[in-house]
């Protein structure tokens, strides 16, 4: 039988001046009227210990309200105990457990998990159709009588699974399309490429210029392009000096993201960290005077980001890459 044991100090209920209290009343979730509540036998202590009913509520949450009146019929303000009533253990039987996930289809629409042994249970959830990113996974069941559980909210992130790189192109300033820039071919393939190389400057005259890079799949498939500004100086003797404008990465050793930012601007420089759909995650100030910067991530899964740079002068925007 379900029920609740209540030790409650008769001081809650009385009135500060001196009249006795003749009747003490208690009701669940609705109020029946005034003297209409079911009665709690007054004891001379100053506690009242009773025991409360519930067979007739169903599981979830309730509140149990408790009040007294005093020798002059006036009633004190109503005391309200919120309370919540599980299912009990070993009492029924699990018919349907399920999960879905992000979005509910509605109940008994959910991916059944059909070996329920007990009070736990391991099942395996493909993933195959689940994009990267972030993502929630509920979980319901619902007992022989028909009841059904509240909803287990379990977060989980999805990784991102790409083909593997064969080779990378680039070329500067002008795209001359996919395959036709400078190839370099990598040895041993990688979901990620992270290593330095010698790029071709020969033809580049001096001034502004953006590098850009992008990669083969061992599929055939190319990714997108990832873009560098850089700054060809060409001093008085003919020495070739060349400055890169901004560069983001992860930097393993330190643990935290990697910013150069170089900018003739005296103003403030300010950072925004997005994720893939937009969204964003970090913000924050590029603090002191260098052109280098470093910027915790802790809290920040491994996945694609988008660092936005910006001064009161220029906006850069930059893909990189966290994999711890």
């Amino acid at each position: 039988m379900k029920h609740i044991i209540l030790l409650v100090f008769i001081s809650v209920f009385s009135f500060m001046y001196s009249h006795e209290i003749v009747r003490v009343e208690y009701f669940i979730d609705k109020d029946p009227g005034f003297g209409q509540g079911i009665e709690i036998k007054k004891t001379e202590s100053e506690k009242i210990d009773f025991v409360a009913e519930l067979e007739k509520l169903g599981i979830g949450p309730h509140i149990l309200y408790i009040r007294s009146m005093d020798s002059e019929f006036k009633w004190t303000q109503t005391k309200n105990i919120p309370f919540f009533i599980n299912a009990e253990k070993n009492e029924k039987s699990l018919s349907r457990v399920e999960y879905f996930i992000d979005k509910d289809p509605g109940l008994f629409n959910g991916v059944e998990i059909k070996s329920v042994d007990g009070e736990k249970s391991e099942f395996t959830i493909p993933c195959t159709d689940i994009q990267a990113g972030g993502h929630l996974l509920y979980i319901r069941s619902i007992d022989s009588d028909g009841y059904i559980s509240t909803v287990k909210t379990v977060p989980f992130y999805m990784k991102s699974t790409q083909p593997e790189l064969v080779a990378i192109e680039y070329f500067i300033d002008n795209d001359p399309g996919k395959g036709k820039g400078k190839t370099i071919y990598l040895e041993d393939n990688t979901e990620h490429f992270s290593s330095s190389f010698n790029a071709d400057l020969t033809d580049v005259e001096p001034g502004s210029h953006i590098f850009y890079v992008r990669g083969l799949n061992k599929d055939g498939s190319w990714s997108s392009m990832e873009n560098f500004p850089f700054e060809m100086i060409a001093s008085a003797l003919g020495d070739i000096t060349i400055e890169t404008k901004y560069m983001v990465n992860y930097d393993k050793s330190a643990g935290m993201i990697r910013v150069i930012y170089i900018s003739d601007s005296m103003n403030d420089k300010f950072y925004e960290l997005f994720d893939l759909k937009g969204t964003l995650v970090q913000s924050g100030k590029l603090n002191g005077n260098n052109e280098s910067y470093l910027i915790k991530c802790d809290m920040l899964n491994d996945g694609v980001f988008i660092m936005k740079l910006m001064d009161k002068e220029s906006i850069y925007s930059k893909r990189f890459i966290i994999k711890r």
